[in-house]
């Protein structure tokens, strides 16, 4: 039974009050109530458990002030205050390093070459087509003109002559005379045309190509050196280290005790 004011595990329990729920679940809602508020915590998957552990250690323990609101007022105001320093304590546990090794050097060097050339190259390509034709016509012709001219007198049907009125056509019986006249015309035409073409074309081309080429090159060399120096022994290495040893969260319950009606 509470002497002064009121036991944390009275507050925590009266959201559940009646209900067959096991102490932790009655607990748990309890807690939610409690933390209804924002403070600065350094990993917020922890922050649940954390809160746990702090109801849990301080369940039967009397509240330091007279009300319930007072109390809450002072506990968000001292997670305020204080949470920024435990937090760095905190990610202190986290870091992981072996404890055998007392010294780690890292050595480094870079190398940077820088080389740029430039280059031009100028050319010249020329090139020539020629053609030649040559056309001939030839036409050979050949006229031939026959002209046959004949005059006929013919009084008396008693002179009878046997002439061909045509080459070759009929019979004239009768003439008293007869005058042919016959006449052959040949011409010949031979000409020859000859047509010759010669054609050239020439083509030229100028190039110039110009190339810039820059080339960087970068060396890192990387050394690592760790191990142990020095006088100690691998045992005070480790004593040492299982001193550092921190318990964080003890750390701060013990703090807050202030929180909580003391015993003297």
């Amino acid at each position: 039974m509470a002497d002064y004011t009121i036991e944390l595990r009275r507050y925590l329990d009266s959201f559940s009050y009646g209900s067959s729920l096991s102490r932790k679940e009655q607990m748990e809602i309890g807690r939610k109530h409690l933390f209804d508020f924002e403070y600065p915590f350094f990993d917020e998957d922890y922050r649940e458990t954390f809160e746990q552990h702090f109801v849990t250690h301080f369940y039967m323990r009397e509240i330091g002030f007279e009300t319930i609101g007072l109390f809450k007022m002072r506990l968000e105001d001292w997670l305020s205050l204080n949470m920024s320093y435990y937090n760095q304590l905190f990610l202190s546990e986290k870091i992981t390093f072996d404890p055998l090794t007392n010294t780690k050097t890292i050595l480094s060097a870079t190398t940077d070459k820088d080389r740029t050339q430039a280059t031009s190259t100028d050319g010249s390509t020329t090139g020539n087509d020629t053609s030649h034709a040559t056309g001939s016509k030839n036409t050979d012709e050949t006229l031939t003109e026959k002209n046959f001219n004949r005059e006929l007198t013919a009084s008396m049907p008693e002179d009878r002559l046997q002439l061909v009125s045509d080459p070759g056509e009929s019979i004239l019986n009768y003439a008293d005379s007869i005058v042919e006249n016959h006449e052959d015309n040949l011409n010949n035409r031979d000409q020859t045309v000859t047509n010759t073409t010669d054609a050239t074309n020439t083509t030229g081309t100028d190039t110039t190509v110009n190339s810039d080429l820059t080339q960087n090159d970068k060396e890192t060399f990387n050394q690592l050196r760790e191990g142990k120096v020095g006088s100690q022994s691998f045992a005070q290495l480790l004593m040492e280290y299982r001193r550092s040893l921190l318990r964080v969260e003890k750390q701060v319950f013990d703090e807050m005790n202030e929180l909580f009606m003391l015993v003297y």
